[in-house]
């Protein structure tokens, strides 16, 4: 890298010359050649991504005058920044992010020459120094999944900051939006955390954030305010509103009734991703169908929607409604009881992904026609009862405690028309569902999973899994009341790769003929089967190809009779390089 350059990286040990002024690192080692680093007395930079230093170090660090910037990002050996990182006095660039750091002393306040100070991801931070206001040359504050809960006094003093991604509010003097609003070069990302707190004065127009050529907002107001409060939560959201160009918003426990005016186009023509979370005073949605950027939606925990229609998808005279739309989460929406879909055919043409979650009131209708659907994922919609969703692209199927979904709610396609690439379907606590589709649908499937749909499994001798010979991975689960045996000789399809037994309560035997011919199976996994054992199973009955054997802590019979070295079924598994038997902390799923 030149005379006064050099980088290190793998666990070589390397040479540092004296005269090195740009040293930087990177790796997972701990920093060898300590002593020559020290002997850089004219060392303006070093960076260093992810070797750990010794906490020993860093006051050997401190006496290196010269340096302009310090990296001991990933380094989680650091827990502690000393005093004597003030000596530092040229020190520019400052980077902390995702060390142990429990705090920063007192004295980083003086090191009047820092432009840029980055604690991304240090979650044992929970605060700042009180003066971080006399960083008068700070420019760029990097707070991001950091642990900080409180900011400290008069942020609004810092004149050139450019990045601060993390405000909180409180009532009390410097800690206002007005200290937002003081900073007239803010951009990039910015959260402003605990609105709830906002002193009786405080509009949100002081926060001026209109003005700023922010990238991403995140407005939280940290609890759910009384529904007395919102019509002052009305009002304060309506005046945070941001400028033009903003492409990221969320907005969290806002106590509005109503969103603002500038959510909806054309206050917003440029956002693209939106995220309203537990805003639970809403009683209706915002007209977002005209955005004509928006990718990515998702809407949680708006328990005051009852009825989403054609406010939703807004005046759609001009073009089509959420033309540029890509995913679509409709999450905890405890009182959601009717979808009334407009312009059907014209909408979501670009969508992708449609996931549904938490809605146990939503009755009927879905929108039928999204020529550009791959995923569809509906949980825990106990009362849905309708046609799902057709494309021609779809690739992934997931239902979930969907009770009164059934066969004739699947999507059919006419021997005319050409069936999807579907890869993975999964079924879970849908009693209802009385088979697996048929007609070549099932022909690329990867990954299939069946669990606790009794009539599907009762009907598993019809499905064909066994001509299924792009089938990878598996996972059955059923109480097998009157199967003392599974699976059934010739059941399984030749090529699979992963094999899970999954909440199988009474299911008490494998028949190991059923798995004989699958020479390619690695995998076999068992979770909640106590009466399963490999009692009857002879020692060369499971596949010689397999790698990897997990049995859960709630296999009572099979963690006892396979204990290493001592169970009675141990030699029938011994050969198996990876085998895993959680104990009852372990708490896993397959």
């Amino acid at each position: 890298m030149g005379e006064f350059s050099l980088h290190l990286e793998g666990d070589r040990a390397h040479e540092i010359p004296a005269k090195t002024r740009y040293l930087s690192c990177d790796g997972t080692r701990v920093v060898e050649n300590v002593e020559d680093i020290f002997a850089c007395h004219e060392l303006h930079n070093f960076l260093n991504f992810g070797s750990q230093i010794k906490g020993s170090m860093l006051s050997r660090i401190a006496r290196l005058k010269f340096l302009r910037a310090l990296s001991l990002a990933k380094s989680w050996r650091v827990k502690k920044i000393n005093n004597g990182i003030t000596n530092l006095k040229h020190l520019r660039y400052l980077d902390l992010s995702q060390t142990s750091i429990t705090r920063l002393p007192n004295s980083m306040c003086s090191m009047i020459n820092l432009q840029t100070l980055k604690l991304k991801g240090c979650y044992n931070l929970k605060m700042l120094p009180p003066k971080l206001h006399k960083l008068i040359n700070l420019r760029h504050l990097d707070l991001e999944n950091s642990g900080i809960i409180k900011m400290p006094k008069y942020m609004g003093k810092l004149k050139h900051l450019q990045t601060m991604t993390h405000f909180f509010v409180r009532k009390d003097e410097g800690f206002r939006l007005s200290e937002i609003g003081a900073l007239n070069h803010l951009r990039g990302i910015l959260t402003i955390s605990n609105l709830a707190n906002l002193h009786d004065l405080d509009t949100g127009r002081d926060a001026n954030l209109k003005e700023k050529c922010l990238d991403r907002l995140n407005l939280n107001w940290g609890r759910v305010v009384n529904r007395e409060m919102s019509q002052k939560q009305e009002q304060v959201l309506e005046a945070l509103e941001p400028n033009y160009s903003l492409k990221e918003l969320t907005i969290s426990y806002c106590g509005s009734t109503r969103f603002p005016n500038w959510v909806a186009d054309p206050g917003l023509p440029n956002l693209v991703s939106l995220y309203l979370q537990d805003c639970k005073n809403f009683v209706s949605l915002p007209m977002l169908g005209q955005l004509p950027f928006l990718e990515r939606l998702k809407i949680k925990g708006f328990d005051g929607i009852k009825v989403i229609g054609q406010e939703f998808y807004g005046n759609a005279c001009s073009s089509a409604p959420f033309r540029s739309l890509i995913s679509l989460d409709f999450v905890s929406m405890e009182e959601w009881e009717e979808w009334n879909i407009c312009y059907e055919g014209d909408s979501f043409p670009c969508l992708e992904e449609l996931v549904m979650a938490g809605c146990p009131r939503l009755t009927m209708s879905l929108p039928q026609h999204l020529p550009s659907l791959k995923r569809l994922c509906i949980f825990g919609c106990q009362n849905l009862e309708t046609l799902l969703p057709k494309s021609p692209v779809l690739e992934t199927i997931v239902l979930t405690e969907c009770v009164k979904i059934s066969m004739k709610h699947m999507p059919t396609w006419s021997s005319t028309e050409t069936l999807p690439p579907l890869h993975v379907l999964s079924l879970k606590n849908c009693p209802k569902m009385e088979s697996l589709p048929q007609g070549g649908l099932l022909s690329h499937l990867n990954r299939l999973r069946i669990i606790n749909c009794p009539k599907v499994i009762a009907s598993r001798k019809a499905w064909g899994l066994h001509e299924l010979l792009s089938l990878k991975e598996l996972a059955v689960g059923d109480d097998f009341e009157d199967v003392e045996s599974f699976p059934e000789e010739g059941l399984l399809p030749p090529n699979l790769h992963s094999l899970v037994f999954n909440g199988c309560l009474k299911l008490k035997t494998i028949n190991y003929r059923g798995l004989l011919h699958l020479h390619s199976l690695t995998s076999l996994a068992f979770c909640k089967c106590p009466s399963l054992s490999f009692e009857d199973m002879p020692e060369q009955g499971l596949p010689r190809s397999l790698s990897d054997l997990r049995i859960s802590y709630r296999c009572r019979l099979l963690r006892q009779w396979c204990q290493r070295e001592i169970g009675p079924d141990w030699p029938k598994i011994s050969y198996i390089p990876r085998i895993i038997i959680y104990d009852e902390q372990q708490r896993v799923e397959f």
